[in-house]
């Protein structure tokens, strides 16, 4: 799972409980007849003329990593995770029967690629070929960021964990349309809301750059 605590302090955690519930009530709703969900924003402000990855995908990947926080917060708590580890493991078969066809996801993008690596969607053995996928992906794109906020979240981390930091690099220092250098070059001192810098110009959703700053550049892990 991703990480639900970095401090070991779970007040704030023990205190949401009762609405993280009831929101995994919510989901459960909104579940077709194969376990996917898929409704809400997804992969929110990705560049113009991308390729958006299908809500289905990303929706259902949260939902299966909210399961497995759900469980790993009631095992803080003292309670038994056994009900949510059961909700996690169906969640992940089914997105593994929809959307998972020779280790890779279909249809396929840099979004897809890089939340099923991260999000715990493929097994240990089929990652590496997937980072694979996804470095000749973004190669072939110039190097440029074709993700909006969820995939942008994963991207990094699927990189540098799988030896591609440097296509990660490239990613971010490109100076052309869209990168963070191209924002930097376009007279940005602040994080832009989309890539087009028509919103706000001081916005945290593209902020996982720093987070890969600090694990994978600098080496605080």
């Amino acid at each position: 799972a991703l990480p639900i605590c970095y401090t070991k302090d779970v007040s704030v955690m023990h205190m949401a409980f009762p609405a993280m519930k009831k929101y995994m009530q919510h989901l459960s709703r909104m579940e077709d007849k194969d376990g996917i969900i898929a409704f809400g924003l997804g992969d929110w402000c990705a560049p113009k003329a991308t390729k958006i990855c299908p809500l289905a995908i990303t929706d259902t990947a949260y939902y299966y990593q909210f399961a497995l926080a759900m469980a790993e917060g009631t095992a803080a708590d003292g309670g038994d995770p056994a009900e949510w580890e059961r909700l996690a493991d169906r969640i992940r078969q089914a997105f593994r029967k929809r959307f998972i066809v020779d280790g890779l996801p279909v249809p396929e993008g840099q979004t897809a690629l890089a939340v099923v690596i991260t999000m715990g969607l493929l097994e240990d053995a089929e990652k590496p070929a997937a980072a694979a996928r996804l470095a000749e992906l973004i190669a072939e794109n110039g190097y440029h960021i074709d993700c909006g906020i969820i995939g942008t979240k994963c991207v990094f981390r699927a990189l540098s964990d799988y030896g591609y930091t440097e296509t990660a690099y490239k990613m971010v220092t490109n100076p052309a349309y869209p990168s963070y250098a191209y924002w930097i070059l376009s007279g940005c001192t602040t994080l832009a809301e989309d890539w087009e810098m028509r919103g706000s110009l001081n916005h945290h959703m593209y902020s996982e750059v720093d987070l890969w700053m600090y694990r994978y550049l600098a080496g605080i892990q």
